[in-house]
């Protein structure tokens, strides 16, 4: 049995909870733009999706992973049925 310590307080670990989450004071708006800039995947509720112009920037969605689960990058919001969309650059060969 192996066990591990992990230090809750590196800069490392710091960077890395904060790499996914909006910063707080942003408008979800352009915290989406970044985003679409970087070609990151894109997770947004049903009340978010009419906001984003998908096929515009580039981004597609897949129909054999319709819904996904997690935080909107629009409201900020938890929840499972979100859509994921991820540009189409990064989908697999």
């Amino acid at each position: 049995m192996v066990a591990l310590h992990l230090k809750p307080w590196t800069p490392q670990r710091l960077v890395s909870r904060d790499e996914y989450q909006r910063p707080s004071g942003t408008v979800a708006g352009s915290h989406i733009a970044d985003m679409v800039h970087l070609k990151q995947a894109i997770c947004l509720c049903h009340k978010c999706q009419h906001k984003f112009a998908a096929t515009k920037a580039g981004y597609v969605t897949r129909s054999n992973l319709p819904f996904v689960g997690g935080r909107c990058d629009g409201c900020n919001e938890m929840g499972f049925e979100r859509r994921l969309y991820l540009h189409h650059k990064n989908l697999p060969q």
